[in-house]
């Protein structure tokens, strides 16, 4: 005998099996863009004077994260208020402001430039050396992993200029050996390794990191 199953017009369809709901798929897309940036941001900075355009790309970016950041806290909030599914977790969301603080936190020492120094400390002074003892100027474009703008000395010291070539403000490397440390009143310099400084030179004082005045 034939039985005809009767079915409710009220009750929800049954999602297809195997089929993901719409919200199940889902990814906070900062999870991957966040650890980029900061990485590029930490390579960014890790230089005396920061890289200056490839400094104002990663100003960019950040805002631009920040903006797709408030965007998806705001839809998952709206999502939860309107008892709407949404997988991504709240702990999606604390990536983006910890690497945040994380950068700001470096950026706010020289520790990034320290390290990419130590890298290259035998380079630079394999290239200082040798500058002094020809007694004369260098050019050069890079050394080890630092990109370089111009190398000059005075017979007793030798600069790295990383940014600023050419104009009033100019950062970057010192290499002085014997005590010879220039007296510049318009330098500002900190003690790196050693014989080395970091320095910057200019009446500008708002630079990337916390200089000392020697």
């Amino acid at each position: 005998m034939n039985t005809e199953s009767t079915i409710d017009p009220s009750s929800p369809e049954p999602a297809a099996e195997g089929r993901p709901s719409a919200a199940s798929g889902a990814v906070e897309p900062t999870l991957l863009l966040t650890p980029v940036l900061a990485l590029v941001t930490l390579l960014v900075i890790s230089v005396p004077g920061w890289v200056p355009f490839a400094s104002t790309l990663c100003i960019v970016g950040w805002i631009a994260l920040i903006g797709v950041w408030v965007y998806g806290l705001a839809r998952k909030v709206a999502n939860k208020r309107a008892g709407r599914a949404d997988s991504r977790r709240f702990w999606m969301f604390l990536v983006v402001p910890g690497f945040l603080a994380l950068v700001l936190l470096l950026a706010a020492t020289d520790l990034p430039i320290r390290a990419r120094f130590v890298l290259s400390r035998d380079e630079l002074t394999e290239a200082a050396t040798a500058v002094l003892e020809a007694r004369g100027d260098a050019d050069t474009s890079r050394i080890g992993s630092i990109p370089i703008e111009s190398v000059e000395t005075n017979g007793v010291a030798v600069w790295f200029v990383t940014s600023g070539f050419g104009l009033p403000e100019r950062w970057g490397f010192v290499y002085a050996p014997n005590g010879g440390v220039p007296e510049l009143s318009s330098a500002s310099l900190t003690s790196l390794d050693g014989d080395w400084y970091i320095f910057h030179e200019g009446s500008d004082r708002r630079i990337p990191v916390p200089w000392s005045v020697r």
